[in-house]
């Protein structure tokens, strides 16, 4: 009887959980699935209440999974926004209990067998457990903002690189803080008092002594001009992408590499 009941409760919970992920289309199972770029989407809806107590309800984009354009790319960079509509989250998660296991109702993860490098904005929340599972030359997930509460599962050869904010090294002086997880070992700012997202614009992770293999795009500031990234703050000496390379790799007495940060600034000028 028993074994009976869970088994409803699981149904009825797969079933809540696939209805409520309709509420926005009707009568249709699930939400309406549009393509833009390198991913599939939805758009899903929520009320909100402001300061004077006001309610409104604002629109919100769910991403999906690549499209066929997107599965074919090495380097992708989740989008912040679509059609006007801020991104905030990467695939579609849930799970409930069953017979004592774990069941998941995951979907919408990315399938990929080109993709190397994925880049997530501030603000994006990684919400299936699965989202990279299903990417075989998948090597670096670049959080540019703060990781939210949940993270997908990932594979062993994929590291997440997050940003480095003069926190401890581990007691070999290298950057590993968590499971597969690092310091990006570059760092670019916006240069400037107020800038958004603490005053990083970007990270990335390189081999030491390489060049850097990707350059971001340009960042943009009201009544300025972007004038180039520099090695200081006040823009010395430009950093030419065809020629510098990350400093040479440094070890400790136990042979383990040394976390060492190169620091990227943003030249701007007055428009």
């Amino acid at each position: 009887m028993k074994k009976g009941m869970k088994k409803l409760a699981a149904v009825c919970a797969a079933i809540m959980l696939l209805f409520t992920g309709s509420i926005i289309t009707g009568c249709e199972l699930g939400p309406k699935i549009y393509e833009e770029g390198d991913f599939k989407y939805f758009i899903s809806e929520r009320t909100v209440t402001n300061e004077t107590g006001k309610r409104k309800n604002v629109k919100e984009i769910g991403l999906d999974g690549l499209t066929e354009e997107g599965k074919q790319k090495e380097i992708i960079v989740v989008p912040s926004e679509i059609k006007g509509y801020p991104v905030t989250s990467l695939s579609r998660g849930g799970w409930f209990w069953a017979e004592g296991e774990e069941t998941e109702l995951d979907s919408g993860m990315l399938e990929s067998e080109n993709l190397k490098a994925i880049y997530l904005p501030k603000g994006i929340e990684v919400r299936a457990v699965k989202t990279f599972a299903f990417c075989s030359k998948l090597e670096k997930i670049v959080y540019l903002g703060a990781i939210g509460h949940f993270e997908a599962k990932i594979n062993e050869n994929q590291k997440r690189y997050i940003r480095y904010r003069d926190a401890d090294l581990d007691e070999n002086g290298t950057a590993l803080c968590g499971e597969r997880k690092y310091y990006a070992n570059i760092s670019y700012y916006y240069n400037y008092e107020s800038a958004e997202n603490e005053g990083f614009y970007w990270i990335d992770n390189f081999a030491y002594g390489e060049k850097i293999g990707y350059i971001p795009e340009e960042p943009k500031r009201t009544g300025y001009t972007f004038g180039g990234w520099y090695k200081e703050a006040e823009c010395e000496n430009k950093w030419n992408f065809d020629s510098d390379t990350l400093p040479q790799a440094k070890y400790n007495e136990n042979g383990d590499e040394l976390y060492q940060e190169t620091k990227l600034y943003a030249k701007w000028i007055k428009e």
